[in-house]
């Protein structure tokens, strides 16, 4: 979609459909969202709060970025955002072709870098596109079918309490206040994002280092890396 070179000129949402590895995928391009608490302009504020709404009602989010200009802290937020919502989510840093150092290393270090950054979006895909010359862009589509399949997956309950036993004697003891927590058993509740709920003793002993431990060891038990993880505790006598 060619606008303008010059940022902010996007002002509707255009929709355009395609056809890839004989799927149809429709597609939202959205305006450019900035801090809402620094917009002066009415019209681009409201601009703004619907883009931010339509990027959290889609199936998966394309936060585009403009990486000839390095990280930028807007963008970074704007994952976050969307990740601490459920929003499945890629990060694709565009205009890869005006960065003049690009070779494999410097790859590797950019990433690095956007990893550090991201802060809790730091598991959020990370891939070098160019619009203009097409890198990169059949691994942006790939990688967003991958996302999309992982975030709809169901999770048998039997698995689930599987690991989840496994778990309960191996929570350190600093990711609880004062008497131990007890996890008793765990079911899916949702998909995109996946939920998860635990049935535990007391949820108010169990710290939010906990809740970070407990979504890290789903994420890599079952494959779940790369899709935010929503966890509830529920008490259970």
């Amino acid at each position: 979609m060619v606008v303008s070179d010059k940022p902010g000129t996007t002002r509707d949402a255009v929709e355009s459909r395609f056809r890839f590895d004989s799927r149809t995928i429709r597609i939202v391009d959205t305006a450019g969202v900035r801090r809402i608490d620094r917009i002066e302009d009415g019209l681009e504020r409201t601009i703004s709060r619907i883009a931010l709404q339509s990027g959290q009602s889609a199936d998966l989010t394309i936060v585009l970025m403009d990486i000839s200009h390095g990280l930028v802290e807007q963008d970074l937020r704007l994952l976050t955002f969307l990740w601490r919502r459920g929003v499945s989510t890629i990060a694709a840093a565009n205009k890869w072709d005006l960065v003049p150092d690009r070779s494999a290393d410097d790859a590797g270090s950019l990433e690095k870098a956007f990893r550090k950054k991201a802060h809790e979006a730091s598991e959020v895909p990370f891939i070098l596109i160019s619009a203009k010359t097409g890198h990169g862009i059949p691994r942006l589509i790939q990688m967003a079918e991958r996302i999309h399949a992982t975030a709809h997956r169901a999770i048998r309950t039997s698995e689930l309490n599987r690991h989840l036993q496994s778990w309960s004697t191996e929570l350190p003891t600093g990711l609880f206040r004062g008497k131990a927590g007890k996890l008793k058993y765990a079911v899916q509740t949702g998909k995109a994002p996946i939920r998860f709920k635990i049935f535990v003793n007391d949820p108010d002993t169990f710290r939010p280092q906990a809740m970070r431990y407990l979504i890290r060891r789903f994420r890599d038990s079952l494959d779940l890396r790369q899709v935010p993880v929503l966890l509830e505790l529920v008490a259970s006598s």
